[in-house]
């Protein structure tokens, strides 16, 4: 199974066009505080560019009620939590994707719980800063071997087209999540974009070819073609 990509952070019509040209599954609308962030009407127009790739909203210490309203009248694919969000999600047909920084108790968290991927960014999304990754993997690893359910992961913070092999090696996730590394000068770079989802997509057939029996241990997000139910 392919592994999921989403270039994070767009902005302008013609990125959603080379996310989807380079083979990309999704693109982020960022609505929490940040350089990236957008207005509902902007993300409007955006989401008319073309019907594929998927689309995710970001969303940051902010009010259920906000998210919900967002989600109907964009008919996200998918919600990115992060931090604290004050009421309740309402039923929808957007999955929920829960971001947190590695850490022991990030399980008890209830949107983790409940969320249908769990993506590990560090304490600073968006800053083009890794976080430990053997750490993280070895805590994810006990985790497991405790008998706690995780689940499949998608991997954000600091990845390049240089170093996200090396992240599929140590985690082997469901997805990769990317921003600032396929920037220049802090816009969104059709060049660097290309370059990130080959890189991805070479590990995959490589891989495939050293192991045909095995795929990645995490199932992949839906595809484009077929959103959440």
């Amino acid at each position: 199974m392919s592994v999921f990509i989403k270039i994070c952070g767009v902005t302008r019509p013609e990125e959603i066009r080379w996310a989807a040209a380079a083979g990309a599954d999704a693109v982020g609308f960022v609505f929490a505080p940040s350089r990236r962030r957008i207005t509902l009407e902007t993300a409007r127009a955006l989401s008319a560019v073309c019907p594929h790739p998927l689309r995710v909203g970001v969303f940051k210490d902010c009010a259920a009620e906000l998210i919900n309203a967002y989600t109907r009248t964009l008919n996200l694919d998918y919600v990115q939590v992060h931090g604290r969000i004050s009421g309740a999600l309402e039923q929808s047909s957007a999955g929920l994707i829960r971001a947190l920084t590695p850490g022991p108790d990030m399980l008890t968290d209830p949107l983790a719980r409940r969320a249908d991927y769990l993506l590990l960014d560090g304490s600073s999304p968006g800053s083009g800063r890794p976080f430990p990754w053997e750490e993280a993997a070895g805590l994810l690893a006990g985790l497991r071997e405790a008998g706690q359910r995780l689940p499949p992961l998608i991997i954000a913070g600091g990845l390049t087209a240089a170093n996200v092999k090396r992240a599929l090696q140590v985690f082997r996730p469901a997805g990769v999540d990317v921003s600032s590394g396929v920037e220049v000068d802090g816009v969104k770079s059709r060049t660097k974009i290309t370059e990130f989802v080959q890189t991805v997509r070479r590990w995959e057939k490589c891989l495939s070819s050293a192991y045909p029996m095995k795929t990645v241990t995490s199932a992949p997000l839906a595809a484009a073609s077929s959103p959440k139910p």
